[in-house]
């Protein structure tokens, strides 16, 4: 299947309107090229959009989950019967408004692929639906350059918005030219915070620099 190659700033755009038109979006692209950072940046936008202040992201990681933790740990109730209870970032997704991220879309187990796709095209997990003020957006890596990647069906390739995400080179140095002082842990100290702000900010804008003269580095289009 051929699809248009995005990049970061169109790939934003379009995942916007898959969420005002209220379809869920698949996000294709190699590993490493800021897919769940991107869904996650644009988490506080989509809430404004809808009306929410506070609107977190998310994430499951599919491929790290087994049936019952995208369909509901069955529980035994007071009156014999059983119900499924949600845990983790569904049972967040079902009560109160947030991005659910749905990670490693193409790469969970069989047992989880059911559950995945009703939750997805029926907004349930396991008997509970999602809060209504709750969007999902799916990422993946491209089939094959994930390992155990599954193809799509012509089912599932009809029921997402499904679009292919490659960032530009000028967008990835952008990113480390345009990063804020913040200190983090370096292992190693400097004399004092002053001169490890400046070295930082050195550093972030040599690297992005870097990128520009030598974007093979990023095995990334020009």
């Amino acid at each position: 299947m051929e699809l248009p190659i995005l990049n970061l700033h169109d790939t934003t755009i379009a995942i916007a309107a898959c969420v005002r038109a209220g379809r869920v979006p698949l996000t294709l692209g190699p590993p490493g090229i800021a897919k769940t950072a991107l869904a996650r940046a644009i988490a506080k936008s989509i809430g404004e959009a809808l009306g929410y202040p506070d609107y977190p992201a998310v994430i499951c990681i599919l491929s790290n989950r087994e049936s019952v933790d995208v369909g509901g740990w069955p529980v035994v109730c007071a009156d014999d019967t059983v119900e499924n209870k949600l845990v983790g970032s569904l049972r967040i997704a079902a009560e109160r408004p947030c991005l659910l991220i749905l990670d490693e879309f193409l790469t969970c187990p069989q047992s989880v692929q059911g559950p995945a796709l009703r939750l997805t095209l029926e907004r349930v997990a396991g008997e509970q639906p999602l809060h209504e003020g709750t969007r999902i957006i799916c990422l993946a890596n491209n089939p094959d350059e994930a390992p155990g990647g599954i193809q799509m069906t012509a089912a599932l390739a009809n029921r997402l918005v499904i679009m292919k995400c490659l960032p530009l080179v000028t967008e990835v140095a952008d990113f480390f030219e345009a990063q804020p002082a913040a200190r983090f842990d370096s292992g190693f100290t400097l004399p004092d915070e002053a001169t490890w702000t400046a070295r930082k900010v050195q550093l972030m804008a040599s690297v992005g620099s870097l990128f520009r003269v030598l974007p093979g580095l990023l095995q990334l289009p020009p």
